[in-house]
């Protein structure tokens, strides 16, 4: 289960990003997701793992990838289909 909060506070004070573009070894863009679901244009919903979450398209932003805490803390891969509509949804926003 997801246990974050908008403001990232946990034990660590990170939150899951969704990598949408990595730039090279240093640099992505990358949408935090929340387990907070909101309707609204600004959140788009997704499923993980069988958990309902929300990509915060508003927050989207440059990442450091040394801001990441360890390449084995990845949570996972998002399905295609789930991805591509993420992607989509930026767009139109954009």
């Amino acid at each position: 289960m997801l246990e974050t909060k908008e403001d990232g506070h946990n034990e660590l004070y990170n939150r899951p990003v969704l990598v949408v573009r990595k730039f090279n070894s240093r640099i992505f863009w990358g949408v935090p997701l929340t387990t907070k679901i909101k309707e609204s244009k600004l959140y788009f919903p997704i499923e993980f793992k069988g958990e309902k979450i929300c990509a915060m398209l508003s927050h989207l932003r440059l990442y450091d990838t040394k801001r990441l805490t360890s390449h084995k803390s990845k949570m996972g891969k998002l399905p295609d289909n789930q991805f591509e509509a993420v992607k989509a949804a930026l767009k139109e926003l954009l």
